[in-house]
C-alpha cells in the first residue's frame, strides 16, 4: 500500500468513525441526501427495506444515526478529494 493509499484509507476510516458517533436531525438529513424533510420523514414511516431510514424519536423530533448512510458518506468524500484535485 502506498503512502497516498494509506492517507486516503485513513480519511475514509476517520470519516466512518465520526458517522458512528453523529446522528442527524431530520433537516440535516434532507440536507446531507439532498431531499426534502417530507421526504426523510415519510421514509422514517415507511415499511419498505429499501427506503427506508432509521430513526429514534427525540423529543418532538427524530434522531436519524448517520451510520446508516455509509455508502453516501464514502462517495461524498471521494467526490470531494476529486474536485479538489481538478
Amino acid at each position: 500500500m502506498s503512502k497516498n493509499e494509506m492517507i486516503e484509507a485513513s480519511f475514509i476510516g476517520s470519516a466512518l468513525f465520526d458517522a458512528n458517533n453523529v446522528c442527524m436531525s431530520v433537516e440535516q438529513c434532507a440536507e446531507f441526501l439532498g431531499i426534502h424533510e417530507k421526504t426523510v420523514k415519510n421514509r422514517i414511516k415507511t415499511k419498505d427495506t429499501n427506503k427506508k431510514i432509521i430513526a429514534r424519536p427525540y423529543g418532538k423530533g427524530w434522531k436519524i444515526p448517520k451510520i446508516q448512510f455509509v455508502k453516501e458518506i464514502v462517495t461524498k468524500f471521494e467526490n470531494q478529494k476529486h474536485n479538489e484535485s481538478i
